[in-house]
């Protein structure tokens, strides 16, 4: 059964329209390539086009219309997810129909572990037991050698800040003094 905010895709005439108006495909590829939605976007960068259901309008994603087309019924649990990596795709064979559990534990495998992997910090210290130390409550590591050379650094920049300052207080109260004079 398909939701009642979804009804107005059974329209052959809505089809046709989403199909012409706002979708740019490559014809000698049409099925391996992304189809770029080229109508209006949500804040995120996502496509949102404008349906008329009974005597009002709502807007809906435009990814999750052309899976009702090409799929027909999404559950009201489920939601729509992009296998590329492009929020503008329209292609019904670049969408799959999950839950946000599900796109949930997605990210997090994708992206789990790939700290991990990295032997040096940022400055090409080497991560090792006595190089490195855990962050505590928030996750992941840092260089001992960077973490001790910090607040040196640190204290220079507002050493050198706190002599700019007084630079140029002492700018102001020469001029002022030049006006007063």
């Amino acid at each position: 059964m398909i939701a009642e905010k979804d009804v107005w895709i059974l329209d052959p005439k809505a089809r046709a329209k989403f199909d012409r108006s706002h979708v740019e495909t490559d014809p000698l590829k049409p099925s391996s390539l992304c189809y770029r939605w080229t109508g209006s976007f949500d804040p995120k960068g996502y496509g949102r086009l404008i349906v008329f259901v009974g005597s009002g309008k709502k807007t809906m994603s435009a990814h999750r219309a052309a899976w009702i087309f090409e799929h027909g019924e999404i559950g009201p649990e489920q939601v729509i997810s992009h296998y590329c990596p492009n929020r503008w795709c329209v292609n019904p064979q670049h969408l799959k129909l999950t839950t946000r559990k599900g796109i949930s534990d997605e990210v997090h495998t994708k992206h789990r572990g790939s700290n991990q992997r990295k032997t040096h910090c940022i400055h090409g210290h080497e991560f090792t037991k006595e190089n490195t130390r855990g962050r505590g409550s928030r996750r992941g590591r840092v260089c001992r050698i960077c973490q001790r050379a910090y607040p040196s650094v640190r204290a220079g920049k507002i050493r050198e800040l706190a002599k700019r300052r007084a630079v140029t207080a002492a700018r102001r109260a020469a001029k002022a003094q030049q006006k007063a004079g």
